[in-house]
């Protein structure tokens, strides 16, 4: 089966497939759609975050203990570079380079976002805005019925050496539990993928041990508006 091949069209070729065989076009799906994901993957500090498709451009989510420190508040912010971060996101395996401006951070959550830099800071909004065009945004997991109790599901990470790791989820009102945990350095940050049909929709971002921030509860309204939920 071709590598060129959309999930989409994958999926549309089971309606050929004899019976026998379907399991492995899952499989199939599966992988090919994790690759895909995979360009979405960045560096953010010493950790990782991922880019968030919405209505116009994307966005990064992130840990928050990932930021090399906390913004100001906003009552008390004097400039948009007080919540500036320099040279904070870049490619995985390679020095970050991108500056980026924090839309949002909860330290409670653990989740902080971040975009484009202000328009005064020419050269590096021009310098995001090419890092972000070359890679896909990928999309939330809304799952409203996944918090139910007892409901498992199944999800994925990409591990440091850029393999993507297969697990049970059980999803909470506000948080991911995995049976597997991280203990890795540099793993902070890290979307976890919702094993679903769709296969490229984000439940959560990895934090520590094996509890972490389930990204539909833990972003803002005013985000999650724009957000592109499935």
């Amino acid at each position: 089966m071709s590598e060129e091949h959309t999930p989409a069209e994958l999926v549309n070729e089971l309606i050929n497939i004899p019976s026998e065989w379907k399991n492995d076009v899952l499989d199939a799906i599966s992988q090919t759609a994790l690759e895909y994901a995979k360009n979405s993957v960045i560096r953010v500090g010493y950790g990782r975050g991922f880019l968030a498709q919405t209505v116009d451009s994307p966005v990064i989510i992130t840990c928050a203990h990932c930021l090399p420190h906390m913004p100001p508040a906003i009552g008390s912010v004097m400039s948009p570079h007080e919540r500036t971060y320099f040279r904070l996101v870049g490619a995985l395996g390679a020095e970050p380079t991108i500056t980026v401006e924090c839309l949002f951070v909860d330290p409670v959550a653990d989740v902080a976002v971040l975009g484009e830099p202000n328009g005064q800071l020419y050269d590096e909004a021009e310098a995001y805005c090419a890092f972000v065009e070359e890679r896909q945004g990928l999309a939330i997991a809304a799952e409203q019925n996944a918090a139910l109790p007892g409901v498992q599901s199944r999800g994925a990470w990409l591990t440091l050496e850029g393999e993507w790791v297969h697990h049970s989820l059980e999803v909470g009102v506000r948080c991911v539990c995995t049976s597997e945990k991280t203990a890795a350095r540099g793993m902070s940050g890290s979307p976890i993928i919702l094993d679903t049909v769709r296969r490229t929709t984000v439940v959560g971002v990895v934090a520590s041990g094996d509890v972490h921030p389930r990204l539909v509860t833990a972003l803002p309204a005013w985000l999650l508006r724009k957000l592109v939920l499935r």
